[in-house]
Parts: C-alpha cells; sequence; structure tokens
C-alpha cells in the first residue's frame, strides 16, 4: 500500500483563509442590494481605458463593481459602454482642464461671484455628460483629488452627488462636508497580490475609497485575484459610490467645522500672477463696457492657469509648462482688453521668491547646483558631502561598474535605496525626465535619462526609458555599495552625466534624503519641496 502524503501548507495560505473566513466574512448578496453587510471598498477607475480581458472578467463576476471617469467630449468604447449597461460600472464626471479649487477659492472672495464662475463650469460639463448618458445621477471625479471644504456648494448646485479628494488632513473613508459625500482614497495601493492582503488588512474604515491606476487595470493576473478575492469575500464588498450615498449614509463621518485641507505650494511669482489674473476678472465685471464673450473666455484661461497638472509642471522648473502658462496668462488679459502686471514688479517678486542667489529661473526657488567631478580611467568621480560622499561610474570591457560611498563605513542604515540617473547625450527632449516609481521629482529637461539604477544594499535593479515607460530589464547582485551591469549599457562614462537620490522609507512613503551636488540652499528644503527638479551632474565639454 503506498505511503500516504502530508502536504505542509505555507503560513500564506493560513494567513489569507483567516482572511477570506474571518476578516471578510458577511452575507452572500451583492454590493447593491446588501441591506447592511459590515464593511465596503469602493473603486475608482483612474480612466477608462480598461482592457477587454479585464472587462470579460468583471463582467462574470458576482459583485465586482467600479466607478469609471468621463469627459463629456470622450469617446466611450463598446467594452466600456457593456460594462456600463451591466451595472457592473458607474460613470463619474471627470473635468478637463481640471482647475485646483482650493487655490480658486484661496485668492477668491468666498462670495456668489466664485460659486458663479465654477458652477458655470462644472454646469456646462456636467450638461453635456448628463446629455450623453440620459442620467442625471453621478458625482465628480477629480484626478488631481484637490479640493476645498468649501467646493461642494458649486457642486451640490448642479446636483452632482459626490466628490472624491486626496488632500483630506483628516484620514480616508467617506466624509460628509457642507452636505456634500466626500470620498477621501488611498491612491498607494499595491499592485502586487503578495502585498494587497497586507495593505487591505491594515484599513480600518467602514468604507474603503481606493485609486484603480492603469497599472492595476493592465494586469489580468492581478485583476482576476482582486475580483476572485472579493467575490468570495463575506466581510467586505465592493459597492458603487451611489449605492453609499443613497443606501449607506450613516458611514459618513461628519468632522465638521475641523475639516482641513493640504495645498499645493507655489512661489510668490506664480501666485502674483494668478491673484492678478483673479483680480483682472473682477475688475472687468465692474467696468461699463461689458462683454459676456470676453469674460466667459477669460475664465476659461483662468481655468487653465489653475490646472493642477500645469500648476505641478510649472512648480518642477519644466519649459513647456512655463511656456503653456504665459501664454495662458497673456491671452486672459487680452480678453479683457487689461494690461498685465509689470515686469519692474514680477522682478521685486522673483527677488522675494529666490533670497538664495541671483538666479534668473523666476520659477524655481532653487540656487544652482554644483558638484566636484573629475575624470578617473575609462569613467567619472563624483564626491559629495552630505549622506552620499562619492560616485564612481567605470566602463570595464562589456560591463559598467557603478561605485556608491556613504559618509558612514559600507552601506547607509539609513538609506533604503538609492536611485542613480544615467543621460547618456545630455540632449533636451531626449530621455525621461519623470524620477523613478516612488519618487516624486524630476530631472532639468536636458538631462533626461536613458538608463536608471534603483541600488539597495544587496541588489540593483536596472531600468530602460522606453515608449511604454520605465522598463525594468535585469537584476544585479550588490557588494558593499558597487554593482557590476553586463551588457545593457555601453559607451564613455566620461560623456554621460549622472545623478544620484538616496531615499529613506518610512512607513511605505519614500522620502528623499540627499543628492549629488551642493547647493547655497539646504538641500532638505529643495527635496521638501516636491515635485523637485534636479540636473545631472556631467564634465564640463572643453
Amino acid at each position: 500500500m503506498a505511503a500516504k502524503t502530508i502536504q505542509i501548507l505555507s503560513p500564506i495560505f493560513f494567513f489569507t483563509a483567516f482572511l477570506l473566513c474571518g476578516f471578510l466574512r458577511a452575507d452572500a448578496a451583492p454590493a447593491q442590494n446588501i441591506s447592511h453587510p459590515h464593511r465596503y471598498i469602493v473603486f475608482f477607475a483612474q480612466s477608462p481605458r480598461i482592457p477587454q480581458n479585464v472587462i470579460n472578467k468583471i463582467l462574470n463576476s458576482t459583485y465586482f463593481c467600479l466607478n469609471i471617469p468621463l469627459m463629456p467630449n470622450e469617446t466611450l468604447s463598446d467594452n466600456i459602454g457593456e460594462l456600463i449597461a451591466s451595472g457592473k460600472a458607474e460613470i463619474s464626471l471627470s473635468l478637463q482642464p481640471e482647475p485646483i479649487w482650493t487655490a480658486v477659492y484661496s485668492i477668491y472672495d468666498k462670495n456668489a461671484e466664485t460659486q458663479d464662475m465654477l458652477s458655470y463650469f462644472v454646469k456646462y460639463n456636467a450638461e453635456s455628460l448628463k446629455n450623453k448618458f440620459k442620467t442625471g445621477k453621478f458625482g465628480l471625479y477629480l484626478k488631481s483629488g484637490a479640493l476645498n471644504s468649501e467646493m461642494p456648494v458649486p457642486l451640490s448646485q448642479n446636483k452632482l452627488l459626490w466628490v472624491n479628494a486626496s488632500n483630506l488632513k483628516s484620514g480616508r473613508g467617506i466624509y460628509k462636508i457642507n452636505g456634500m459625500p466626500v470620498f477621501s482614497v488611498y491612491d498607494d495601493m499595491p499592485a502586487s497580490q503578495n502585498e494587497f492582503m497586507k495593505w487591505l488588512s491594515a484599513k480600518k474604515e467602514s468604507v474603503i475609497p481606493a485609486v484603480l491606476t492603469e497599472k492595476h487595470l493592465n494586469s489580468l493576473d492581478f485583476m482576476s485575484y482582486l475580483i476572485d478575492l472579493f467575490d468570495k469575500s463575506q466581510y467586505i464588498k465592493p459597492a458603487s459610490p451611489l449605492y453609499i450615498t443613497d443606501s449607506a449614509k450613516n458611514l459618513m463621518i461628519n468632522p465638521g467645522a475641523s475639516v482641513s485641507f493640504n495645498g499645493i505650494d507655489l512661489n510668490p511669482y506664480i501666485n502674483e500672477k494668478l491673484y492678478s489674473a483673479v483680480d483682472a476678472l473682477k475688475k472687468y465685471r465692474n467696468i461699463g463696457k461689458y462683454s459676456e464673450a470676453s469674460y466667459r473666455g477669460a475664465q476659461s484661461e483662468l481655468l487653465i492657469l489653475f490646472d493642477y497638472q500645469l500648476l505641478s509642471a510649472v512648480k518642477a522648473g519644466r519649459e513647456d509648462a512655463k511656456r503653456t502658462f504665459e501664454t495662458t496668462y497673456d491671452n486672459l488679459f487680452r480678453y479683457l482688453g487689461f494690461v498685465s502686471i509689470s515686469e519692474s514688479e514680477l522682478e521685486a517678486l522673483r527677488k522675494e521668491a529666490d533670497p538664495y542667489s541671483k538666479n534668473t529661473n523666476l520659477y524655481a526657488q532653487d540656487t544652482p547646483i554644483t558638484a566636484d567631478i573629475s575624470a578617473v580611467s575609462n569613467g567619472i568621480n563624483i564626491a559629495s558631502a552630505d549622506i552620499v560622499r562619492n560616485l564612481t561610474v567605470v566602463s570595464e570591457g562589456n560591463s559598467v561598474r557603478i561605485s556608491i560611498r556613504f559618509a558612514t563605513d559600507g552601506w547607509d542604515s539609513n538609506v533604503s535605496f538609492a536611485d542613480i540617473y544615467i543621460d547618456m547625450n545630455s540632449i533636451d527632449g531626449l530621455g525621461s525626465t519623470s524620477m523613478l516609481k516612488g519618487i516624486k521629482g524630476f530631472l532639468e529637461s536636458e538631462n533626461g535619462w536613458e538608463y536608471a539604477v534603483r541600488m539597495y544594499a544587496n541588489r540593483a535593479l536596472l531600468y530602460r526609458d522606453s515608449p511604454d515607460g520605465q522598463t525594468l530589464l535585469a537584476e544585479f547582485p550588490v557588494s558593499n555599495g558597487t554593482v557590476n551591469i553586463n551588457r545593457f549599457i555601453k559607451g564613455n562614462p566620461q560623456n554621460w552625466a549622472v545623478q544620484v537620490i538616496a531615499v529613506k522609507t518610512n512607513s511605505n512613503i519614500n522620502e528623499p534624503i540627499d543628492f549629488l551636488g551642493k547647493s547655497g540652499r539646504p538641500k532638505k528644503d529643495i527635496l521638501a519641496n516636491q515635485p523637485f527638479e534636479l540636473p545631472a551632474i556631467r564634465l564640463k565639454k572643453k
């Protein structure tokens, strides 16, 4: 007789089974029909671009549902239409351009004129979406997540039923602010099965609003895992935003007067331009010769000035964003026939914005960053004076050796990882200026990287910029801060520009703590002003 085999189950199996049978316990009816399950998770898709194989999986699920943001003029694909028709997806209004409501309210008086400007913009878009889908029941999805406590007023006036936020200081969940349901969302949901259950088990809210990024939605394996998990769950069920606002109102948190939001910090030069643009609109309303068409045209330009992506890029110092900002600003004043703020006034503001140097860049507040770089045999050596003390990049046959030295012996225990960016040509517009995932920063436009290395104490991940984005190429071992990268990178490091960002991770939050170079301004101030922008360091051309 054959011997019996005893199968040893892994701790992960027991942990998952415990969560599914206990932590995720409850009724068996769909989320939209449950009278009172214990907890809900509400999924907000970041975009309507969802692959057909994922849509098929959602259509075949028992409980899974999500919200999909749509712009009124957006062409709707048949597969998304099928998802909406099945009741598995709910639409929300997405605005383009999307104004930073907090900034608008900070410079407008909180009066009827403010609400008039914003209400007109929201009303136009909401009516367009309503006519397209023959329904008036939807909320507003802000891609930026930037909200203010007064913003619900024009939203409720236009019969929008909810709004999301990612800058609410109080926490996550669903809140009732000035009568409007506000989903304070998690935008850090992991896209791997191994990390998801750990992330979910740490959430204690009755309603867990979470963003599904395109990375989540484009992964059939992960989406299948997620859908199957919540089909089996008996305690946490997926629900649509409208189900929560209609049938689970008792789960809303009312913070009262204590509600507060994080805003975007801009330098005085940008702020003054925004102030002067709004002030021009106010003055125009009071002049004798008033043109409604000119006023509405100027309002449209103002909303573009407050666009979240535009101001974030301006703050980061991107040249294309600066040009767009300046052109939009000038167009606003042309609509109204006014003269914009004088350059002498702006020069005074520049000095106030940047007291550290005579920097002529009105947008940036940082002094020039320099470094001690020297040529060595087949490579370069860069000395620095803080946490990262030295970087050496040397070509050795078919490989490139990269070595980092810290102020401490060996790998610095305060550094979770270091990102090394390699710009092989220093040509403006080539390569990626966005730093690797998890770091809110840019390289200057002429220093776009072709290769990047994320180095840990014992391993290094090699990335390449490609049309598909940041592509992981290979993993290499690290010994004493040194990695040898075979085959992938070729050339003479003396022609390259490089930069290093040392990062400390606390509670899944990446905090940049040092970079190569020196500046008259403290490095911690430069890195704290996110998204920050840094140059790469290269040998001077002779």
